[in-house]
């Protein structure tokens, strides 16, 4: 068999895209301490440099929905300067800049969007494959040296090159080492694992069984409550959906796998039982050891109670400082790191509705338009997103944003009586 590589301009760019949007997901190196890789900056010029190369137009109703989106933006600046300026950088390269561009760049064309997830999705599982084969290696080998990371501190890494040792979970009085791959904490890995994971099932009409357990193995090695929920959740829903595609890569057409006989519907049954027993274990695990459970509800009190000091326009764009303050007193006066745990609540008290109006149209016309045009895989991809994000503090990541944008222009062309939603 003969391997043809597609080594144009735009297909190497689109590649470097991708992995810049899964290590800007709080990974190592976007929290360096020493050294700033400047990676959301360089996102940007990738999206700039596809513009440019596939000689992207812009159409009237996506010109005037970026004026109109341009204006209530830098409105929202003109906000911060008042509410919280150390924000302004950070907003303007991602809402200012970053999704902007991605409307015109998926404007023309939204399987721009596809392709770019199913790349994202095959890097993740390279990353996968070298993270395990690094996690193990851990075991018997030192480190080749240390990583200074900003999170919840200043802390030193163990350097695996595709692992990163800096995490361990304790289960039944023994402490375990939690594979992070090269982000800074087990969440965030378990959060893109699961978005890939996810593509794999639903993308392909036959998905790829060494990738499918690649992924399912560096998921487990996380010890991820909400990776491996979510996961089992997936195979379910797999099971009894089948393929959704019609071909690879999407061709728009529904091609499920039929349901034969009685005891498919029994072993169906049992499955979900069994997934069901999984999650419920997690569940209790997490509420009777330590106090993952209680910060995580604190954290929806505390950015409820936040955002209430200021529903319209939030307390200011990626503004944790204002969240704290309205964390409970146990928490605060017993641990030192007051990290936030999901991306939901964070968009809306930091944002207020103002902020998650974006999201919300984003997500509502994303889902919308793919259910419309039978193309449930990716509707599936959408409400997995939403899922993650409830647990998961991804608020303001460019690989969210990317699906924000993705509902945008299906909103833009559902605008339009006689617009053909093509996701």
């Amino acid at each position: 068999m003969k391997i043809k590589a597609n080594l144009s301009a735009g297909n190497i760019i689109e590649w470097l895209f991708s992995i810049l949007l899964i290590l800007e997901v709080n990974s190592v190196f976007f929290k360096s301490y020493n050294f700033d890789f400047y990676i959301s900056e360089l996102a940007c010029v990738c999206v700039l440099a596809l513009i440019i190369i596939n000689k992207v137009s812009v159409n009237k109703r996506i010109l005037i929905f970026l004026l109109i989106y341009e204006f209530f933006a830098l409105f929202y600046l003109f906000i911060l300067v008042n509410t919280y300026a150390d924000g302004m950088v950070p907003y303007s390269v991602k809402f200012i800049i970053f999704l902007p561009i991605m409307v015109v760049y998926y404007g023309t064309n939204e399987n721009r969007g596809v392709s770019l997830i199913i790349k994202m999705a095959n890097c993740v599982v390279i990353l996968a494959a070298a993270s395990l084969v690094a996690y193990f290696v851990s075991y018997v080998v030192s480190p080749f040296g240390y990583f200074t990371v900003d999170w919840g501190g200043v802390n030193n890494y163990g350097n695996y090159i595709f692992f990163f040792l800096g995490q361990k979970q304790e289960i039944a009085g023994r402490h375990f080492v939690r594979n992070i791959g090269v982000f800074c904490e087990a969440p965030m890995y378990a959060f893109v694992l699961s978005m890939a994971f996810c593509t794999q099932l639903f993308f392909y009409r036959k998905p790829r069984k060494v990738k499918i357990v690649i992924l399912i193995i560096t998921i487990l090695s996380t010890l991820s409550a909400s990776g491996i929920a979510v996961m089992a959740g997936l195979l379910v829903l797999k099971y009894y959906l089948g393929d959704l595609t019609g071909l690879e890569y999407g061709s728009g057409k529904i091609c499920k796998i039929k349901k034969k006989g009685f005891l498919k519907y029994v072993l169906g049954v049992i499955g979900i039982v069994a997934a069901a027993v999984v999650v419920y274990d997690l569940y209790k695990f997490k509420v009777s050891t330590g106090n993952s459970y209680r910060i995580r509800v604190d954290d929806y009190v505390a950015a409820f109670k936040a955002w209430l000091s200021n529903p319209i326009f939030g307390v200011g764009y990626d503004n944790s400082a204002a969240i704290i303050q309205y964390m409970a007193d146990w928490r605060i006066k017993r641990y030192s790191n007051q990290g936030f745990s999901n991306a939901v609540s964070h968009i809306l008290a930091t944002m207020g509705i103002f902020g998650a109006g974006t999201y919300i149209l984003g997500f509502f016309y994303g889902i919308k338009g793919s259910i419309k045009k039978k193309k449930s895989y990716v509707a599936v991809q959408f409400m997995v997103l939403l899922a993650l994000m409830s647990v998961t503090v991804v608020p303001m990541q460019l690989s969210v944003l990317q699906y924000v944008a993705l509902g945008l222009v299906v909103m833009c062309q559902t605008s339009h009586k006689r617009t053909v939603v093509n996701i």
